[in-house]
């Protein structure tokens, strides 16, 4: 029997009497396929390439169980999947399944929701409302959000978060990852000469205990909401602990947070949304303490027209230069089309531009990303060239789940 349809057989035997459980299995396909292009500013050094991604694609289990009282226990836990097929060619090799992504347990009542694991933090959920093109070639994180530590539209592991009920429109949500780093980010290896067992040789027979990259630092993000109708206001700040240095500006033996702050709205008046984002990301760098000349603006706007089924959307974005470091900004604009074939179903076209200064911090990774694969980024030559990347993407996502 073809071993595809053995698989298949037995993942259905595990998933039907999940789903009559009253677990909902869910997820979401979502391939695309495009011509994506670098340009540092030399000639003859354009990099072109055609590929196929999985995006953001997903499948998941979720459900909640009834504990009387008001008081319900929550799960979920969801896996990326690779719907583009990995690596071709004889072998058929595959990636198969990606990171965990939400992935929590928690509790849920009229007072609200709380829940550990790992979870998209409130800065990325309450702000990415505001881009039409989110999760697309096209999306904000071009420019917005980019910084030493990595973009701030994240997830975070070892995470205790509370979201709060709707009040009358308003509503916050606040995260707080837990710090691993202090106790659990040493492993046994080599390339220190610490003396770990004190036998005075420097060598122990494990290996010396020298740092692992997998773990994380903490961080703490919180935002608040106010939707009303045609009106959505959105106020959120996030610090990722001790994961700054700007190395522009870096003055020895500097640790700072890395902080971001962002302010925006959104209204919708008859076919046409208008969303307006301001951003600020501070990665300190200079001795001392944070907030000096460490940091840059950002800024972003959007627009959506609906007609039928049909929607044609505009962003804009600009991020200022870096610490006052001149010509070190970045600039983006994404336009596209969109049309919903059904309440699950979307196919899209889209093209997106990022202009890269030649001053900018190529640690910052400005440019076009193109799902979970490795963005396309303008690498400047740093103090010589700008750049620029862009992208010309059609893709479908289709939804899918048991209920």
């Amino acid at each position: 029997m073809d071993k595809k349809l053995v698989a298949l057989a037995v993942a259905a035997v595990f998933v039907a009497p999940v789903a009559s459980a009253g677990t909902e299995v869910y997820g979401l396909a979502h391939i695309s396929v495009g011509v994506v292009d670098d340009d540092d500013g030399r000639a003859n050094q354009e990099n072109t390439s055609t590929l196929l991604n999985w995006n953001t694609s997903n499948i998941g289990f979720k459900g909640s169980e009834d504990l009387g009282g008001g008081l319900s226990a929550i799960y979920q836990a969801e896996v990326g999947v690779d719907f583009s097929g990995g690596v071709g060619g004889p072998d058929e090799k595959s990636e198969g399944l990606g990171k965990f992504r939400n992935t929590y347990l928690g509790f849920s009542g009229d007072w609200g929701t709380a829940m550990m694991g790992r979870h998209d933090t409130p800065f990325k959920q309450a702000t990415g409302k505001l881009d039409p093109f989110n999760d697309t070639v096209g999306d904000y994180g071009g420019v917005l959000g980019r910084s030493v530590s990595g973009s701030h539209d994240r997830r975070i592991s070892n995470m205790i978060a509370y979201l709060s009920p709707d009040i009358r429109g308003f509503s916050f949500q606040l995260a707080y990852g837990l710090d691993d780093t202090a106790a659990l980010n040493k492993t046994h290896g080599s390339g220190t000469t610490e003396d770990h067992n004190a036998d005075g040789d420097n060598n122990p027979a494990t290996g010396p205990l020298v740092s692992a990259a997998t773990q994380e630092s903490g961080a703490l993000s919180v935002a608040g909401t106010y939707a009303n109708g045609p009106l959505y206001i959105v106020v959120a700040y996030q610090s990722i602990f001790e994961a700054g240095n700007n190395p522009k500006i870096l003055s020895a033996g500097v640790n700072d947070d890395a902080i971001a702050t962002r302010v925006g709205a959104g209204y919708t008046f008859g076919n046409f949304t208008v969303n307006g984002l301001w951003e600020n990301i501070d990665d300190g760098g200079v001795a001392g303490g944070e907030g000096k000349n460490g940091d840059h603006d950002a800024y972003y706007l959007s627009g959506v027209f609906a007609m039928g089924s049909t929607a044609f959307a505009l962003g804009y974005g600009v991020a200022d230069d870096q610490g006052g470091e001149a010509d070190s900004g970045a600039a983006l604009l994404s336009v596209g089309v969109m049309h919903s074939m059904s309440k699950r179903t979307r196919i899209y076209a889209t093209y997106t531009q990022v202009a890269v200064d030649k001053n900018a911090i190529n640690s910052f990774n400005y440019g076009v990303d193109e799902g979970e694969v490795t963005p396309v980024t303008a690498t400047n030559i740093a103090g010589v060239t700008d750049a620029t990347a862009s992208g010309l993407v059609l893709g479908v996502s289709h939804k899918f789940s048991s209920k």
